[in-house]
């Protein structure tokens, strides 16, 4: 009594498993208390890092703006003692213009006198 046992023909008979879901305890209609904690956490988290970053911003924001305030206070006082010094200087030319005159012609003769030697040489 031979029985032979054919495991490659096509009408063997295979095993069949049951279906495995990856999560049975999930279910698709009701989210798990843990679910709702842990969204509660990530939320909390994202408000922490949220408001960190704007901290860190508005504190940048208002260290430029104190520079940036300072650098134009002192551009205002470079101009305004440039105004002043030309104005000071003109109402000079004005009080005494033959003495600048003078002093333009000692200047233009002592530099006239500095090239010549240079030419000398």
């Amino acid at each position: 009594m031979d029985t032979d046992i054919n495991t490659n023909s096509p009408t063997a008979a295979q095993p069949t498993a049951a279906p495995v879901t990856p999560f049975p305890s999930a279910k698709q209609d009701s989210p798990e208390p843990a679910t709702d904690a842990a969204k509660e956490a990530a939320d909390t988290l994202l408000g922490r890092v949220t408001q960190s970053a704007h901290d860190v911003i508005d504190g940048l924001s208002a260290r430029v703006s104190g520079v940036t305030s300072g650098a134009q206070d002192k551009v205002d006082q470079a101009l305004q003692a440039r105004d002043e010094w030309t104005t000071a200087a003109r109402d000079a030319v004005r009080d005494h213009p033959l003495l600048f005159i003078g002093g333009a012609l000692l200047v233009g003769a002592a530099l006239n006198a500095l090239m010549s030697s240079r030419r000398d040489r």
